[in-house]
């Protein structure tokens, strides 16, 4: 399998693929993870990079049986609180994954969380952790973004994104929050990810 990013993105992508240095292990399987050069354009914007995460990462995750309603049910990606995509939240409405159509949706609602498959809930920790709480045992995929790795741990969520100093986005996956969420990861994320562990039964 492989992990791209910027699959369906556009030339632009397709482009900053080939034009930027990104760490060798994620070149092996064919991921672009930098915020890219464009010529003269400047840099492929970071909530870009990080959309093309969230379509990716729902690629490679197995939810419970029964969790879509029919084989043609949309797969629902929730942006809790403050929405940082903008516009680029709009391409992942134009991808399928596995036959599902995307659906993006802002979510102020614990109830309307539930019915996400991916919810995105950004980098306030008090928040966050009180949205993991009260999704327990939903079988959501929860994604914060650039907490510590001790924020990380503490809020319970399954995947955390992160941007290094030269621009580069990397995740981090807590694989005892996908267990709890009964959610399969396949390995080909996991061998790209931090494996992080909260402890938690």
């Amino acid at each position: 399998m492989r992990l791209n990013p910027f699959t369906g993105f556009g030339r632009a992508a397709r482009q900053c693929i080939r034009r930027v240095h990104v760490v060798a292990v994620l070149l092996l399987i064919g991921v672009a993870s930098s915020f890219c050069a464009r010529g003269q354009e400047g840099r492929l914007p970071e909530y870009q990079v990080k959309s093309a995460f969230l379509y990716n990462f729902a690629k490679f995750i197995q939810w419970p049986q029964g969790r879509f309603d029919s084989p043609i049910a949309p797969l629902i990606v929730g942006i809790y609180g403050k929405n940082p995509f903008r516009d680029y939240s709009k391409d992942l409405e134009t991808k399928t994954v596995g036959g599902h159509r995307i659906i993006v949706q802002r979510i102020e609602t614990i109830e309307q969380a539930r019915h996400c498959h991916v919810l995105f809930i950004g980098t306030d920790k008090a928040r966050a952790t009180r949205m993991v709480e009260q999704l327990s045992g939903s079988n959501v995929l929860t994604v914060t973004d650039e907490m510590e790795i001790e924020g990380f741990q503490s809020v319970g969520a399954v995947i955390n994104l992160t941007t290094t100093g030269n621009r580069t986005v990397h995740f981090e996956i807590n694989v005892d929050a996908a267990r709890r969420a009964e959610l399969k990861i396949n390995s080909s994320l996991l061998n790209l990810a931090k494996i992080v562990r909260d402890g938690r039964a």
